[in-house]
């Protein structure tokens, strides 16, 4: 076969973009490269903002935790004094941090009531509630254990301190870490 001379060369290049292409869905003649289609591609996003959306049918379950986080949470910054007390009679913190925690668990409480709201934040928010439940049951299960008869404290003096007032309490966390489980994972598990 005779080299051709660098003179008589096909540019190959320009060949190549100026002959048709074959592509595209089922093999089409295009002038262009073949692109997805606009519907696809609006799919795709669609789905990817489907899945920051919260289900209808968490929201009042949601709304139900954060309500009674962020009662609980006002009541014990309107009687730090009282929730401080209460805190004492448990009798598992030293003394020195009876005072800042009945400062930040109400604010910790609060904030978290606040930022289950926001459908992109409920994750680390429902993390928050699942944590603060375990602590809480534990310190209560650690008072029944030891018969120590303590009021939970959550909604002001509502309760006299008790071994069935701390009973009813821990119920109620379990319920809360409960309700607050299957929310969470399911966050956890969304791609």
């Amino acid at each position: 076969m005779p080299v051709p001379s660098p003179k008589s060369s096909i540019n190959v290049a320009s060949t190549a973009s100026s002959s048709l292409r074959l592509g595209g869905p089922l093999g089409k003649r295009q002038d262009r490269p073949w692109k997805p289609s606009k519907p696809q591609t609006a799919n795709m996003s669609a789905s990817t903002s489907d899945r920051k959306k919260t289900p209808w049918w968490d929201w009042p379950l949601i709304l139900i935790i954060a309500a009674v986080f962020g009662y609980a949470g006002v009541v014990k910054f309107q009687g730090v004094a009282d929730f401080s007390h209460v805190i004492a009679r448990f009798n598992v913190l030293p003394s020195a941090l009876i005072n800042p925690v009945a400062l930040i668990l109400p604010a910790v409480e609060i904030l978290l009531a606040a930022v289950l709201l926001v459908p992109a934040l409920q994750r680390p928010a429902l993390l928050g509630v699942l944590l603060c439940c375990a602590m809480f049951g534990m310190v209560l299960a650690s008072a029944v254990i030891r018969g120590v008869p303590v009021s939970c404290g959550c909604f002001g003096l509502t309760e006299k301190p008790s071994l069935h007032a701390a009973w009813w309490a821990l119920g109620r966390d379990a319920i809360l870490f409960g309700i607050s489980i299957p929310l969470y994972l399911r966050r956890v598990r969304a791609p």
